[in-house]
């Protein structure tokens, strides 16, 4: 779950004195449409007005940067690592461009360099959350679950209103086997947010696996409320209602668990 957050850089030719006023109107009122454009949420046309700013300027390294910013929006990843690569190049060396660049080498696969970018982003902006979160995301998929965990738990710190680190924090956990722990990060997540329905689709799975079968019933519940049709809820539901049954036969010794207890779980939300 990478967080990309596209910030267009606003690109100035002032220090280009070998511009004619002509040049420099059209420059800016381009750059005003195209700015307008991603405002009105149509990247594709914002992409088309920065494509035409860098013909006007190609040495203009914030340019690139936000035809990358773009076509990360639009999904062309491989086209937006050129683009940042390009920004790069030209001098535009912001945290935006590492942390952007690190998503898009993801998506294409290409984690040792997203890891690279994000240390890059990381040394630039050592406090912004979402950087610290989506090198979490990155360090998971590496296999580096430790140095991941550190980097969700700054996350933590430097965006406590920040719901996603605590969810990444919960499912390493769960996979792990920690299921109590596990409980105690997705209550996190919703306490922050509480409409976040994965975090509470997997509080439910990690109070099942913990014995907590009534509580586990409770969340399926409310996700059974907001969206009857989803099955892997509705199964859930079943699962964790004969399991909380069996288990209160048991305690009052009057028979062996349900069938079906084993059901907890199904579909467990993946960072």
């Amino acid at each position: 779950m990478f967080l990309c957050g596209t910030v267009l850089q606003v690109a100035s030719l002032e220090e280009r004195p070998l511009v004619s006023p002509e040049e420099q109107a059209r420059y800016e009122a381009l750059q005003a449409e195209a700015r307008r454009a991603y405002g009105q949420g149509d990247p594709e046309e914002a992409l088309k007005l920065y494509e035409e700013l860098q013909e006007l300027a190609p040495e203009e390294g914030d340019i690139a940067y936000n035809r990358g910013a773009l076509l990360i929006d639009l999904g062309r990843y491989q086209e937006a690592i050129e683009a940042f690569s390009e920004a790069e190049a030209l001098g535009a060396l912001s945290s935006h461009l590492f942390h952007n660049r690190g998503i898009a080498f993801a998506e294409t696969g290409q984690l040792h360099r997203s890891l690279r970018d994000y240390d890059r982003a990381w040394e630039k902006d050592p406090e912004d959350p979402e950087i610290l979160n989506n090198r979490g995301v990155v360090l998971v998929r590496l296999g580096e679950r430790q140095e991941a965990i550190r980097s969700f738990e700054l996350a933590r710190e430097y965006g406590p209103d920040y719901a996603d680190p605590l969810f990444h924090l919960g499912s390493i956990f769960y996979d792990q086997g920690e299921f109590r722990e596990a409980v105690e990060y997705y209550r996190g997540v919703l306490e922050i947010d509480d409409s976040f329905s994965k975090a509470r689709f997997n509080l439910g799975n990690a109070l099942y696996q913990a014995g907590e079968f009534r509580l586990a019933f409770e969340e399926f519940l409310v996700l059974h409320l907001e969206d009857r049709e989803n099955r892997d809820v509705l199964h859930n539901l079943g699962a964790s209602a004969l399991a909380a049954a069996g288990a209160t036969q048991h305690d009052a010794g009057q028979g062996e668990d349900a069938e079906g207890n084993d059901g907890g779980g199904e579909g467990h939300g993946d960072s």
